[in-house]
């Protein structure tokens, strides 16, 4: 059967490059809501916020840490847990892009920023910022999960929590997950996009960019 997504066993480019193009899609419509249907800095005060703040601190390394510590010890295990389960061959890791792209299109479409103003960059520096800060962190999680779309171990025939249909089949254990040499690469890969995105943002929280 013809999926309209790549499982976690299609090859590895074409993972990487779906995700990315199912998040850019969504971020930039999301983008587009925000900035021309609601209200600008909407979202500074409502539950969005919390995640902005976690990496606070008074110094460059203390925010560097707190940022790494989040990004590399909360969000890509959180990702890498998701990809334990699947839905019907969908890997449910994949849900996590779409979430981030409405997320990352909503926040600087309403200029709802915890830290800062984009009123304070031109266009140019804005998307510079942007691309070199939050797209390399996100292009970052994107490849751990491509990376580890293939690891599911329990399977479900529905997303609703009704009947039997919710209930998961586990297809192996834990300890029988294999990556191949092109899947750890490229979860490595990730992880260095991820450490160089929260560097660019570290210093850009302190005017060093």
């Amino acid at each position: 059967m013809k999926r309209w997504f790549p499982a976690g066993d299609s090859h590895l480019v074409l993972r990487v490059l779906w995700l990315y193009g199912v998040f850019m899609l969504i971020s930039n419509a999301a983008f587009l809501v925000g900035f021309y249907l609601l209200p600008e800095g909407i979202l500074r005060s409502g539950p969005l916020t919390p995640a902005g703040l976690v990496g606070s601190a008074d110094s460059l390394w203390g925010q560097l840490l707190l940022t790494l510590a989040f990004n590399l010890g909360i969000v890509v295990p959180v990702a890498v847990f998701m990809n334990l389960h699947r839905v019907r061959g969908f890997p449910v890791g994949y849900v996590y892009p779409m979430f981030m792209g409405v997320v990352t299109g909503l926040v600087p479409g309403t200029n709802s920023f915890a830290t800062s103003d984009l009123a304070d960059y031109g266009v140019r520096e804005g998307m510079a910022l942007s691309l070199s800060v939050g797209n390399v962190e996100m292009l970052g999680y994107l490849c751990v999960i491509a990376a580890t779309a293939g690891i599911a171990r329990y399977e479900y025939r529905s997303w609703w929590r009704s009947g039997r249909e919710w209930e998961a089949v586990r297809t192996g254990k834990l300890g029988e997950i294999r990556l191949s040499r092109a899947e750890w690469a490229t979860a490595f890969l990730g992880v260095a996009l991820v450490l160089v995105g929260a560097i660019r943002e570290t210093m850009m929280t302190f005017g060093l960019v």
